[in-house]
């Protein structure tokens, strides 16, 4: 059976790189070898890689054409892409999501240092420069701007009579970042 770049090799769902049922095994096994090599491949490289003579690279030719290899490995060669792309975005997207995840527990690590620390005693400028570290890594990783506008900023004086919460801890967390805020200014 001959095919051309615009016949149909999925007959049984397959992919156009994968097994045709009227495909020689042997016909196959070279293909692979030539769709592996990439966007450097060749007939004569094949012939090479399968240790075969020169003169074989006219049988590699034949089975070249009569199961169109070019349209199949142009196929495979856009599946890898689309699969590296798809990996290359998940990989991103964990990262992103891994980055803001330990931004925010640097910032919980900085908050819990502070209750314990004595602000108007030790003035915690370390504390607070890794809790804007934190705070700009946390942005960036989430698409924002690393370094925050006037219109992001929180009112933290404000923010015990904004909130009205119950947990006492939280409350306390809203004064005492507030007096940060008026002792050193982001």
């Amino acid at each position: 059976m001959h095919m051309d770049e615009n016949d149909d090799m999925d007959e049984n769902d397959i992919d156009s790189w994968e097994q045709s049922p009227t495909e020689p095994a042997k016909a196959y096994s070279a293909f692979c070898a030539y769709r592996d090599m990439g966007l450097a491949r060749s007939l004569a490289k094949t012939a090479q890689a399968l240790n075969h003579p020169p003169g074989y690279k006219q049988t590699l030719w034949e089975w070249s054409t009569k199961y169109a290899w070019q349209s199949r490995c142009r196929d495979y060669d856009q599946h890898m892409e689309r699969v590296a792309q798809l990996e290359k975005e998940n990989t991103i997207r964990e990262m992103i999501n891994r980055h803001a995840r330990d931004a925010v527990k640097i910032q919980q690590m900085v908050m819990e240092s502070l209750e314990t620390t004595s602000l108007e005693a030790t003035p915690p400028k370390d504390l607070i420069r890794v809790w804007q570290q934190a705070v700009r890594s946390e942005r960036a990783s989430r698409g924002l701007p690393a370094e925050p506008t006037k219109d992001d900023y929180v009112d933290y004086a404000n923010a015990a009579t904004k909130h009205y919460r119950n947990d006492e801890r939280d409350r306390a967390r809203d004064e005492r970042l507030a007096k940060l805020a008026e002792m050193w200014p982001i």
